[in-house]
């Protein structure tokens, strides 16, 4: 699980290294119905690790796109996030990493106290 990448902001780079977007990784826990023939209770739902990602792009008409990550995408853009990338609008673009206090600042701001 990419535990280590929850509640954690980073800068999305163009390819000049500008910043052009933020992203805020926040945890999510997806809930199903066990379908039949598995073994559990009739309509036990059971829960699964994701993560929810949020980008942000700044300015007067930003650009503002949620994804909820899961499963092996969750494995694939780990791998993409340890390695300085970041899957936004289909694309792949750099990414820094901020700090504790920089990610809290940005959660707060994209999400709201409450988020």
């Amino acid at each position: 699980m990419a535990s280590r990448y929850v509640g954690r902001a980073g800068r999305v780079l163009d390819t000049n290294g500008r910043t052009v977007g933020m992203v805020f990784l926040e945890w999510e826990q997806l809930t199903r119905r066990v379908p039949r023939g598995e073994r559990a209770f009739r309509g036990q739902r059971v829960a699964r690790p994701a993560i929810h990602q949020h980008y942000w792009e700044p300015g007067a008409d930003g650009d503002y796109e949620d994804a909820i990550i899961d499963d092996e995408g969750l494995v694939r853009s780990e791998g993409l996030w340890d390695g300085g990338l970041v899957e936004v609008k289909g694309e792949y673009a750099p990414v820094v990493w901020c700090d504790d206090a920089e990610s809290r600042e940005i959660g707060l701001r994209l999400l709201g106290p409450g988020g």
